[in-house]
């Protein structure tokens, strides 16, 4: 129900979108239209928020974004319009784009979660852990060859889709200290 609703609202939110990318770009609209605009949507539709000014602006942008693109277009209808805007203000690289919608989709990401893992550079982390070793290294020799890669601060490099557990890695460390000084 959620998800129909969510969908409904980017759709809404596109087409909004596009009737003020058409009118800016064929009727030259300025700033003071589209603040009309907000104006008599607001009396038009009383309690219903979302028809701010700066959001009209939005949601030209949003269409700007992926008018063009048949890749991307389809996609942004599976993910919220909150995901949407802060992916398309804070990336501008279309298969970074597509990468982040793709990842909100796919794991469920909060406004919050997807803000984190923008900040933290996720996209370009992600490519940097791509690998081929599921084709070929052997299994016994996978773990071994993947510590060998990974960063000092930053041990969800190897496999940045799976969760780690630093409780694990921490108990395994302490293990392995307790078992060396009795050795000693």
């Amino acid at each position: 129900m959620l998800k129909t609703v969510s969908k409904e609202t980017v759709n809404l939110y596109r087409n909004i979108g596009k009737s003020v990318s058409e009118k800016v770009e064929q009727e030259q609209w300025g700033k003071s239209i589209v603040e009309q605009l907000s104006k008599d949507l607001h009396s038009e539709f009383p309690g219903i928020k979302g028809f701010s000014t700066s959001n009209l602006w939005r949601m030209k942008n949003f269409y700007d974004a992926y008018a063009q693109n048949t890749k991307l277009a389809p996609l942004v209808r599976e993910i919220g319009r909150v995901q949407n805007c802060i992916i398309i203000e804070k990336c501008k690289d279309e298969l970074e784009r597509e990468f982040y919608i793709k990842q909100t989709k796919e794991k469920g990401w909060s406004k919050f979660d997807l803000i984190d893992k923008i900040q933290q550079n996720y996209y370009h982390n992600n490519l940097l852990a791509q690998n081929n070793f599921e084709n070929t290294i052997s299994t016994e020799l996978k773990a071994r060859v993947a510590w060998e890669f990974v960063d000092d601060y930053n041990v969800e490099l190897i496999n940045p889709d799976q969760p780690f557990s630093e409780r694990e890695l921490e108990n395994t460390i302490v293990e392995n200290i307790v078992k060396f000084l009795q050795d000693m």
